[in-house]
């Protein structure tokens, strides 16, 4: 879906873009992706994963949701991160009214270790030689379903404790704020399409764009598409997906190929393709 993930909820996938997106997950559920990207210099592969473990509290649930992410480039590159996400949605314990049916804010923290070494065809990209570094991140999210059943809103504040860290001491990863907005069309009883849009300032005084969208056809099959304006440059994205059952547990299989036509000072022609394995039970 191009990354814009920031309305949407009761998908575990959400966990890296808005803290408050998986309040709504009241399964316990995992997740695990794998990706691949080759620009024309070499390979990058990421590998994310996330488990959430709803927590009953009298009659309210709260999911508690670890995470990780790990990106690496063979002798070049590598990064880590691994973090622990709380989220709660207060439309369970507020009166129902026409205002609100979901008020979900969250937060998360992570740990963040990288390092680079030595000068290669990267240098460009990782500037200042050999980088090692570490600290800590804060996140924190809101998202509301207001007025409409099927309209969310939401608001995330990313790297909030400006965490002093980056590829190289000179390019630094800076606090972001994200809005986004995701509306749920139901074209008929079988078939649904989610649309998605998201905003992203960064201090920098850059703005990225978002757009996704989620096609479902009946119960088990899903087809996504979406789109990513970043520096100068588009990122385009396609997947297909199938949910089947099992009895009350559904298993979630999905492939997704993502191109970027042209990357600043990573050559062209960049794509990547991912696969995705999830289980909510």
């Amino acid at each position: 879906m191009g990354g814009a993930f920031n309305a949407v909820t009761g998908d575990i996938e959400t966990v890296f873009v808005n803290p408050a997106g998986v309040a709504t997950l009241h399964k316990q559920s995992l997740n695990i992706s794998y990706r691949n990207i080759s620009p024309s210099s070499g390979d990058l592969f990421n590998l994310s994963y996330g488990v959430s473990v709803p927590i009953k509290i009298e009659k309210a649930i709260l999911p508690i949701t670890l995470f990780g992410n790990n990106v690496t480039a063979a002798d070049i590159y590598q990064q880590n991160r691994i973090g622990v996400n709380f989220s709660f949605d207060f439309s369970q314990v507020l009166p129902k009214n026409k205002i609100f049916h979901i008020l979900s804010i969250g937060s998360s923290i992570e740990y963040f270790s990288q390092s680079y070494m030595g000068d290669n065809e990267y240098s460009d990209v990782f500037a200042g030689g050999k980088y090692t570094a570490e600290t800590y991140i804060l996140n924190a999210g809101i998202l509301l379903g207001v007025f409409l059943e099927d309209l969310n809103l939401s608001f995330t504040g990313k790297y909030i404790n400006s965490p002093n860290i980056g590829i190289s001491e000179n390019n630094l990863i800076l606090p972001s704020y994200i809005v986004g907005i995701s509306y749920l069309f139901k074209l008929s009883p079988a078939i649904k399409l989610l649309t998605t849009i998201d905003a992203e300032y960064l201090q920098s005084s850059q703005f990225t764009f978002r757009v996704g969208l989620e096609l479902g056809v009946g119960k088990y099959f899903l087809i996504r598409g979406g789109a990513e304006y970043l520096d100068s440059n588009f990122i385009f994205a396609f997947g297909l997906g199938i949910k089947p059952e099992l009895k009350n547990n559904a298993f979630i299989i999905g492939l997704a190929f993502n191109i970027i036509p042209q990357m600043n000072n990573m050559g062209q022609g960049i794509h990547s393709l991912s696969a995705t394995i999830g289980m909510e039970f």
